[in-house]
């Protein structure tokens, strides 16, 4: 069981540097998008309204994954720092 440990912190660390910046760079991507609409189109009907809406909302989305990106990366380095500092024993007794 204790062989786990160190698999699991390494796919949750690789899956903050992978997924971090992917988000990201999405999240600045729609958010050009919907500057450029904003900027480029006349008077919006009904249906381009809800395509801003739910561009907002994804927006906002990317934002809460993000944040929750960050936080589970400080757990993740708290969590590296407090297996560090205790010296290797078994969990079982």
């Amino acid at each position: 069981m204790e062989e786990f440990i160190p698999m699991f912190l390494f796919m949750c660390i690789a899956g903050v540097l992978i997924l971090r910046p992917v988000t990201k760079k999405l999240g600045l991507l729609i958010e050009a998008l919907a500057k450029e609409r904003m900027a480029g189109v006349a008077p919006r009907s009904t249906p381009a309204a809800l395509e801003d809406a739910q561009v907002e909302r994804i927006a906002s989305a990317l934002d809460r994954l993000n944040s929750r990106i960050d936080l589970l990366d400080d757990r993740m380095g708290f969590v590296e720092r407090l297996v560090e500092s205790r010296p290797r024993q078994r969990l079982t007794g």
